[in-house]
């Protein structure tokens, strides 16, 4: 693309061999395609530079870190940053592409988000989110959180029409093993001082009626209770975890010996 909206795609990996080719042929369009990746040990590298882009290693400092890290090495303003488990449709190219051609009218833009699960592309509840994915760089930052990051903007926030797609848990066992993966990053990385055995119980209950009633999560079907219940699975693992941490701090250090 010509003049000052020019982009660049820019993912971060580390052993996306199954995602990455995905993910990058699904935007054909980008000025420059750049992956930072935190040590793959797999056929990402080789699947990366046969595609034509750029490859740089930068060591894991965190989800927020990194995605900042890569986001500075961009040599356009505008940057359209992926997961390397997330890839465009042709409505979401034909859009970007006739935004960026026309002229962004606020510096930042959400992207609907809808996830893969059980073989079925779900559209409800918990399945849904819009994280901010296309940027100007200028306009803001990354929070480097080591989990959960998201990008902040200091300027205008807008949100396009279509949808991207979501590879990320996409069959029970992918999710159970997502789910220990952030508990453990969730665990080094947050604590909940006023956590209490009430909300252990409790939260995930309202957490579930929430997405799959208000939000309507039972109109994916068995997929959408499916996915609703592992996700409350998942508040109920960190809140306990996070119930058990303050238990165990220096100055509660007493064993419950009833």
């Amino acid at each position: 693309m010509e003049g000052k909206n020019r982009f660049s795609l820019v993912v971060i990996t580390k052993n996306e061999e199954n995602n990455i080719g995905a993910c990058l042929k699904s935007v054909p369009f980008a000025d420059e395609v750049i992956v930072v990746d935190s040590g793959s040990t797999d056929r990402t590298k080789e699947i990366v530079e046969g595609l034509k882009a750029r490859f740089i290693h930068n060591d894991w400092p965190g989800y927020g870190k990194q995605k900042q890290f890569a986001l500075d090495k961009a040599s356009h303003d505008w940057v359209l940053l992926l997961d390397a488990d997330e890839y465009l449709d042709e409505n979401l190219q034909a859009e970007i592409k006739s935004l960026l051609a026309g002229g962004p009218t606020e510096d930042a833009y959400r992207i609907p988000r809808k996830q893969i699960f059980m073989g079925k592309l779900c559209h409800y509840g918990k399945s849904v989110d819009h994280p901010v994915r296309l940027t100007n760089r200028r306009k803001g930052s990354y929070d480097l959180k080591n989990i959960h990051e998201s990008f902040v903007t200091k300027g205008s926030l807008g949100t396009l029409k279509n949808f991207m797609i979501h590879n990320s848990g996409i069959t029970v066992l992918d999710r159970c093993k997502k789910i220990m993966r952030d508990f453990e990053l969730e665990l080094q990385n947050n604590n909940s001082p006023d956590m209490t055995a009430a909300k252990v119980v409790f939260d995930p209950i309202r957490y579930f009626l929430s997405y799959y009633l208000r939000h309507q999560g039972y109109r994916d079907g068995f997929a959408g209770y499916v996915m609703t219940a592992l996700f409350a699975l998942q508040m109920f693992i960190q809140n306990a975890g996070q119930y058990e941490k303050n238990l165990f701090k220096p100055a509660n250090q007493k064993i419950d010996r009833n």
